[in-house]
């Protein structure tokens, strides 16, 4: 049974406890529960970023301690949850001065790297977009993200979907 397989993976990984929903209502106290939890942890410092990442499910258990190995050589309070059955991790972390802001940008450079070395990629359910852009070479060559550019210009030679946020804007629309 796959719920059997899942609960000996999550285990194998150290997690505290392994809930599998019975009931409808089981189901709509763990969703509640996960909805909550972005909030919860927002509530931990002044500042917050999420990062979702993906690595394959059995790598789970090394993405976690990579995510304590950051937060603890880095000095910043890291987190994560998500979403097991497929290996997406919301990461986060937190912080309240500009300081701690500054490790925080390399513990996210950190993250990024290590979900690579692991088999993973960098964007989960919230695309690439702005803030990951620059990190795109981590996971693809040049070659492929050019190749992406050029589609892109394909399907909207004029740049009027989500302009600037993946790739660069050139000439006039950089106004």
């Amino acid at each position: 049974m796959e719920a059997e397989r899942i609960d000996t993976i999550c285990r194998r990984c150290r997690a505290i406890e392994v809930e599998v929903a019975q009931t409808g209502s089981a189901r709509d106290r763990i969703w509640a529960s996960r909805k909550a939890m972005s909030r919860s942890v927002r509530k931990r410092a002044a500042h917050k970023v999420s990062e979702d990442v993906v690595v394959p499910r059995q790598k789970l258990g090394l993405i976690l301690d990579e995510v304590r190995a950051i937060g603890e050589r880095n000095f910043i309070d890291a987190l994560a949850y998500g979403h097991a059955g497929d290996g997406n991790l919301h990461v986060n972390f937190l912080w309240d001065t500009d300081e701690e802001k500054k490790r925080v940008d390399q513990s996210i450079i950190e993250l990024f790297r290590a979900t690579i070395d692991l088999g993973g990629t960098l964007s989960g359910e919230h695309g690439i977009g702005l803030l990951k852009a620059p990190y795109l070479t981590f996971e693809q060559p040049p070659a492929l993200i050019a190749l992406q550019e050029r589609l892109k210009k394909a399907f909207d030679p004029h740049g009027v979907m989500n302009p600037g946020k993946i790739f660069p804007r050139h000439g006039h629309g950089n106004c």
